[in-house]
């Protein structure tokens, strides 16, 4: 790690830097903090065919903290491949997941929270999921790799496998964080609004609720989504809301939740959850942007149909609407079929079975992980027959 003088956050970041030998300062009190090299480029962490190792360093004070208040920002350095990158900011994270530091906690890294333009990786946040729903271990790395084959907008994810304070945490899965360096990846211009949907549909009563993440928080996309959706018929309301959405890809956003059975969340949960709304400026349309893919690939005899948010209810009362979605169906299922996704499950469960072994921290059992990983086959392996049940070719 290069010697830097660092702005002092706190007592704890300023024990932190005290630690390392680093000169605390105040704004203005001296130079701008410098950034160190970045080690990479974000290519190498979320390569498919890698499997990183990372460590965290965190002082005592930092683990204090939490133990105490988990979700705020304390000072860490982050290790890779013997070299030291740091101070950046960790917390902790999750709903239904979230674990203490004491197990397995799902972690956000900030990199630049102490050191202003530092990047890890090219990249500003990191986010490690525990994946304590999963017993596959494999949900979220599939999923994210299938919305990507499909053509759409969705985070890179692979696994790292991770040490604290040389204590080994094992197997997270490592997911791209929804942000503007990640809006940068798709969109020529990324200060647009972007919102996180917990818990929200695209209804006029809604549309406050959607939570605020990055850009100006700007909602008229959609409010024009939820006026349009109040029409009647299914045909007039589609026709309004393509001026906000681009319904081809609202349809391919749809169809491969369907493939994937991410029925846990919109347009499936009620009233709609794990996703992301981008108001891109320069089409003036939002797009969607899956998040949260842990319980995929359950309930394979789950009906496709049985849809809740006010946008595929909508879309299924237009012929032409619901017979595109179909059409993507089967596109995304060859799609899954052309790459090999069947391959690639047994390729990863092959590669993470030694990491998994020395997990033990890991909330499953041999034999639950097995039963997951076997079940998750079944799935892949039977999908196209169990589609064919609701949408004959």
């Amino acid at each position: 790690m290069s010697r830097m003088k660092t702005i002092s956050r706190g007592s704890i970041a300023a024990a932190f830097i005290s630690s390392f030998g680093l000169a605390a300062c105040g704004a203005g009190d001296g130079p701008r903090p410098e950034p160190w090299v970045d080690p990479g480029t974000s290519e190498e962490l979320y390569d498919l065919r890698a499997q990183p190792e990372l460590e965290l360093l965190l002082e005592p004070d930092a683990i204090a903290s939490l133990e105490v208040s988990p979700r705020e920002w304390v000072p860490a350095t982050i290790v890779s491949r013997g070299e030291r990158y740091g101070p950046v900011g960790v917390r902790l994270k999750g709903q239904n997941s979230f674990q203490p530091i004491s197990q397995k906690p799902s972690l956000k890294i900030k990199i630049d929270k102490y050191v202003e333009d530092a990047t890890f990786y090219e990249l500003k946040d990191l986010t490690l999921n525990n994946m304590v729903s999963d017993p596959s271990q494999m949900h979220e790395r599939l999923a994210y790799q299938v919305a990507r084959e499909a053509g759409l907008i969705a985070p890179r994810c692979n696994h790292v496998v991770l040490t604290i304070n040389g204590q080994l945490y094992g197997l997270y899965a490592n997911v791209e964080t929804i942000k503007p360096r990640f809006l940068k990846r798709h969109f020529d211009d990324n200060d647009g609004p972007l919102f996180e949907a917990t818990d929200v549909d695209f209804r006029p009563e809604h549309v406050a609720r959607y939570e605020h993440k990055s850009g100006p928080d700007e909602r008229t996309v959609l409010e024009g989504i939820a006026t349009s959706l109040t029409m009647q018929p299914a045909d007039a309301a589609l026709a309004a809301t393509s001026r906000y959405l681009d319904l081809d890809h609202f349809q391919r956003f749809w169809a491969m939740e369907s493939v994937i059975g991410q029925f846990d969340a919109f347009p499936y949960s009620q009233p709609g959850d794990d996703y992301y709304v981008y108001a891109d400026p320069t089409s003036r349309k939002a797009w969607l942007i899956p998040s949260g893919m842990d319980e995929t690939f359950f309930a394979a005899d789950f009906s496709p149909l049985q849809v809740h948010s006010v946008l595929a209810t909508t879309c299924m009362a237009s012929s032409s609407c619901f017979q595109a979605y179909v059409d993507h169906v089967w596109d995304i299922q060859a799609t899954t079929e052309a790459f090999g996704l069947e391959a690639e499950r047994a390729r990863v469960q092959a590669e993470i079975a030694p990491h998994i072994a020395r997990d033990s921290r890991r909330p499953f059992s041999d034999a639950e992980i097995e039963y997951g990983q076997t079940q998750l086959g079944y799935f892949i392996r039977g999908r196209r027959e169990i589609l064919s049940g609701y949408f004959p070719q």
